[in-house]
């Protein structure tokens, strides 16, 4: 079994302009994805993928004021952050790949629906 690498969530306190709760969802054998789920559960979700080499500090601006959207419909910011980006954990080894894409994507529905 491989070792899985986690960063530890200190690591992230005191980031300017980053105030959100880390939050996880367990794919498999240790791996996870770490998420930012703003708003209201049953407003309608705005996903938000980063590419690399970044992670969902990206989205920290747009976070807010997607959330506070005007109009009859709600919104909710879903950002989850990719494979060995951030919070996310990563296997050891010397290549970021995707161990699980099924589950990876999995998550990825289910957090952008808020579950």
């Amino acid at each position: 079994m491989m070792r899985v690498y986690r960063a530890p969530d200190e690591r992230f306190a005191g980031l300017a302009d980053w105030r959100y709760a880390p939050k996880y969802v367990e794919i498999a054998d240790g791996l996870r994805v770490h998420y930012i789920d703003e708003g209201a559960k049953d407003a309608q979700p705005v996903p938000m993928l980063h590419g690399e080499p970044t992670w969902s500090y990206l989205y920290r601006h747009m976070i807010g004021p997607a959330t506070r959207a005007r109009g009859d419909m709600p919104f909710a910011a879903r950002v989850p952050d990719a494979q060995g980006m951030a919070h996310r954990t990563l296997r050891g080894g010397h290549f970021i790949q995707e161990d699980d894409p099924a589950g990876f994507f999995a998550a990825i529905r289910d957090v952008a629906a808020g579950k």
